[in-house]
């Protein structure tokens, strides 16, 4: 099946990012956001926007959750889900990075400035934890509950839908990782919940030998496939993909996908095909999509109809207009409305006619977009 993009609209202005994106039970898309990318620099809220009319047009901003601590970052990204009981879940990350004493003076004003200017290597002195937001009347209301922290020694990280299993189960994602001064091996994994995310249980491994995002999805025959970044080797950020029968215990050989990027949205569509928003795409370092100036966006639609072993090249999610130079980048987000269409929110990074890198004030130049999407 062929797409087409219907209508493209701004979602939320800058500073806007790591977005996150269901349908409510009474229809309504709800759009989370974070006004941090990263922990660094420090603050910023989780802010929801909501859109009655398909995501031709949006409301202004709320304030979900902001820390007491203005130090602390709070980010979200794919991740929430409206569960077959209408009660919708929202997975977040608390995080708190120390600053160092003294920044490298000879690195400040640019990315790596800012990367320098924080104690990222320090995982002891981070704070990172898991958290689970949840709504019982459709996004209006939430109740913040605690889901987990790194294991002894490392760090946290949450990405990947909320997935909930044919048998009630919830099984939220995330990937651990350590130092590399320490001999331990980070893993993609998941938190499960069978009380519809009231509580949770420890963290569960998916061994595969690699550490980083994480999609899973349980398709109509009972299988779970995983989407992995960062296939070891040469080449940085190519997915990879494994599989289980036997509900997490065992998982099959990884294979390639042939497709590079970061922070993708997988799906399973309704006539068993997976389709798959990319970020980042083609891309193996983020300063790229600075440096090919030819390309107009970096979100890319693929999808797949041998279970992940083969990907089509589908559609580009395009920018607003012609002349922008606030481009889909990032962090795509995804949600089928019915009849076979789609509706994805894009991260924009806005890279001006003659920047090179992330500036320093990198938050300030990311918003969100909206495309619908309709098949041919």
């Amino acid at each position: 099946m062929a797409y087409r993009v219907e209508f493209g609209v701004p979602v939320a202005a800058a500073p806007a990012s790591m977005p996150a994106l269901t349908r409510s039970a009474v229809g309504e898309l709800l759009c989370a956001f974070s006004t941090r990318w990263e922990p660094f620099p420090r603050g910023g809220e989780l802010q929801l926007v909501r859109s009655a009319d398909e995501g031709r047009t949006w409301s202004r901003p709320e304030t979900l959750w902001r820390s007491p601590d203005p130090r602390v970052t709070i980010n979200c990204c794919v991740g929430m889900a409206t569960l077959r009981d209408g009660t919708v879940l929202l997975p977040a990350l608390y995080s708190l990075v120390p600053k160092k004493a003294e920044p490298p003076g000879a690195e400040v004003g640019g990315e790596a400035g800012v990367i320098g200017m924080y104690e990222l290597g320090d995982l002891g002195a981070n704070r990172r934890h898991l958290h689970c937001l949840r709504s019982g009347d459709h996004g209006q209301t939430w109740t913040n509950i605690a889901v987990g922290g790194p294991p002894p020694g490392g760090g946290i990280m949450r990405f990947g839908r909320l997935l909930e299993r044919h048998n009630g189960e919830l099984l939220l994602p995330a990937y651990t990782y350590f130092s590399m001064t320490t001999e331990s091996e980070g893993s993609p994994g998941f938190f499960r919940s069978r009380d519809k995310g009231w509580t949770w249980g420890p963290f569960e491994p998916v061994p595969v030998g690699w550490t980083s995002e994480m999609n899973l999805l349980e398709l109509r025959d009972g299988t779970w496939l995983a989407l992995i970044r960062d296939l070891p080797g040469p080449q940085r950020r190519i997915f990879g993909m494994t599989c289980s029968t036997d509900e997490g215990r065992t998982w099959a050989p990884v294979w390639s996908t042939g497709v590079q990027g970061k922070m993708p949205d997988l799906w399973e569509a309704e006539d068993g095909r997976l389709l798959l928003v990319v970020g980042c795409e083609g891309n193996y370092k983020g300063f790229e999509i600075y440096r090919k100036r030819e390309r107009r966006t970096f979100n890319v639609l693929f999808s797949s109809g041998d279970g992940g072993r083969t990907w089509q090249r589908e559609l580009e999610m395009p920018p607003l207009d012609d002349h922008t130079q606030a481009i889909p980048a990032d962090e795509p987000a995804m949600v089928p409305l019915g009849d076979g269409r789609y509706y994805v929110v894009s991260q924009l990074i806005d890279r001006g006619a003659d920047r090179q890198s992330h500036p320093a004030d990198w938050d300030y130049y990311f918003s969100l977009q909206g495309n619908l999407l309709a098949p041919v």
